[in-house]
């Protein structure tokens, strides 16, 4: 009975220790001041909260390492030196004697707003721009702005802040903003270095730069270094004149195409006409008040076109020139214009186109005496009062080593007679293709003549046949004879003696065979050839008798079928032909 007492007794006493650890109160951490986000430098006020239950002794943790010294129901930090997790408990002699340990509360640090400096304009400045500061800080509107020039802290001012005099002011810029609310402070800007060029400088280009009447040509200006925010004017150069905008060596003066200008860069001239010609410049601007870059370099638009009013004439005339050689050009005046002046451009800018290096001037001629590479470049007139001549690229060059201008002649004057030669060769040629006189040596032996025979009754007997097959036909050849008695071996031509005589002949027709077609002449007596009378002894059947004949050179042309070149047949044998005898009689 006593021993089930006690069983009861220790099932109560376990069941209400039970009950008791079920009941024990749950600890939180909370922030009690300022109310995140938290930011660097700010105290903040922790506190461990237990709800039930008031005589607590409190144990605080930070990253689960204990504070030893700490013991209260609220604790201060400061950050950013005390951020991590926090944790607390709560302890007491009487039950509950604990509490839960609370759950861990990350404390951490939030950035301050960060400050931001800005330039305008952007990019390259210059020496003398006016530029302005701008101090950014994003969130809040309520700041007040404090400008750091090399660390040094000035006194406060508005979010931007302009400066006039870059070459004085050329530093390292910061700022910060401060307010009353929190945050309280931004962080400072990075550092933002203003540092100067030299003064800017325009740069044009034109194009097409040679105009042709009705062309559209383009004006293009750009600033040397890469920068933004500028706007662009366009000005015609006229000769310098005092009062007028003018370039800094004063070679020229400026007039103005366009007003304070326009964002683009180009400007075009459309159709470009003959007043178009002549010198252009433009210059940039940005800022307020305005900054204005220096003028760019003079780019000229040419035409090779004559003018009315002035023309520029070289001598000698061509474009293409050699070294140490005389040239002059001369302004051509047409008009009443005066003040004309030669003019040169070269890549390096222009200048006047008769320096006294070398140079000499005779009214409006300049000569070159002895020229030089240095020479060459484009060269025009100009009048006082901008009107300009057509222009001429002149390039002079070096000769090769061991050439001159007297060798280049005479091998242009070699060239030349050579074809001339060839020339009047080729018509030889052609003429001589179309010579049909030419012919093969033939004997003709005469039969021993008689004094008395009709030549009527001789035609029928007398007919030429000729062995060499080339030649037969119509037209005659007659060989002229003397009378037998009367015969002179050296002699020439026909002879008779006074009153009627004698006269011995023979007589041929030859014919090409080689041709195809050939005109007969309309007089049967054409083509006639008298050849001198020969003389020589034979043996006949009655004993040694004088034989008279004519030796006839006859050559035969043949066309080869490639080349058009003559050549004569082969000597043939000796062909002879009956000789008849006619009376003639002498006046």
């Amino acid at each position: 009975m006593v021993h089930s007492w006690f069983c009861v007794l220790l099932l109560l006493n376990t069941l209400i220790y039970c009950g008791h650890s079920q009941d024990l109160p749950r600890a939180s951490v909370k922030i009690v001041s300022p109310q995140e986000p938290l930011y660097s430098g700010e105290r903040i006020t922790l506190q461990c909260y237990i709800p039930e239950n008031t005589d607590w002794t409190y144990v605080w943790k930070r990253n689960s390492q204990l504070f030893p010294i700490e013991t209260s129901k609220t604790t201060t930090i400061i950050l950013p030196n005390n951020a991590g997790q926090y944790q607390c408990q709560g302890k007491r002699t009487d039950q509950p004697q604990s509490s839960y340990i609370s759950p861990n509360h990350p404390i951490s640090v939030t950035a301050p707003p960060t400050a931001s400096v800005s330039v305008s304009p952007q990019g390259l400045l210059y020496a003398g721009e006016t530029v302005t500061l701008q101090c950014d800080i994003s969130n809040y509107t309520d700041w007040t702005y404090w400008w750091y020039r090399k660390d040094q802290l000035p006194s406060p001012g508005s979010p931007s802040k302009t400066i006039s005099t870059l070459s004085d002011q050329v530093s390292q810029y910061q700022c910060h903003g401060r307010r009353t609310d929190r945050p309280q402070s931004s962080q400072r800007s990075v550092s933002l270095h203003i540092s100067v060029t030299d003064q800017s400088k325009a740069v044009l280009s034109i194009s097409p730069q040679w105009m042709n009447p009705g062309d559209s040509v383009t004006l293009n200006c750009k600033v040397k270094e890469s920068s933004t925010g500028w706007r662009f004017s366009w000005y015609k150069t006229v000769p310098y004149r005092a009062g007028l905008p003018s370039l800094l060596d004063k070679s020229y003066s400026v007039e103005t195409l366009s007003g304070y200008g326009t964002t683009e860069e180009s400007y075009t001239l459309s159709p470009a006409g003959p007043t178009d010609t002549g010198g252009y410049v433009c210059r940039a601007g940005r800022g307020d008040p305005v900054y204005y870059t220096d003028y760019s370099e003079p780019q000229f638009l040419w035409s090779g076109d004559l003018q009315s009013s002035v023309s520029v004439r070289i001598n000698p005339n061509r474009t293409q020139h050699f070294t140490s050689k005389s040239l002059s050009l001369t302004c051509d005046l047409k008009g009443n214009s005066t003040g004309w002046r030669l003019m040169r451009y070269t890549e390096t800018g222009v200048e006047s186109g008769c320096s006294p290096n070398w140079r000499s001037i005779t009214g409006s001629t300049c000569t070159i005496t002895s020229t030089d590479t240095g020479d060459s470049g484009v060269y025009w007139c100009e009048s006082g009062s901008g009107q300009y001549s057509n222009a001429v690229n002149i390039t002079v060059s070096v000769l090769p080593s061991g050439c001159s201008t007297s060798v280049l002649v005479r091998v242009v004057g070699g060239l030349v007679v050579a074809a001339v030669l060839l020339t009047i060769l080729f018509l030889l040629c052609q003429y001589k293709k179309k010579k049909d006189s030419c012919s093969n040596r033939r004997f003709w032996p005469v039969h021993p003549q008689g004094t008395n025979q009709d030549p009527q009754q001789d035609q029928g007997s007398t007919q030429v046949q000729s062995p060499d097959a080339g030649f037969t036909g119509n037209d005659n050849i007659y060989n002229m004879m003397n009378l037998s008695g009367n015969i002179d071996n050296d002699s020439a031509g026909v002879s008779a003696v006074d009153g009627s005589g004698d006269v011995t002949y023979a007589q041929i027709q030859p014919k090409r065979l080689d041709k195809k077609e050939i005109e007969k002449p309309a007089d049967p007596n054409e083509n006639r050839v008298h050849s001198e009378m020969k003389t020589m002894k034979t043996t006949a059947s009655s004993g040694p008798v004088d034989v008279t004949y004519a030796e006839i050179d006859l050559r035969k042309m043949i066309k080869t079928q490639k080349k058009k070149k003559s050549t004569t047949l082969p000597e043939s044998e000796s062909v002879y032909s009956p000789v008849k005898t006619a009376r003639i009689q002498s006046p």
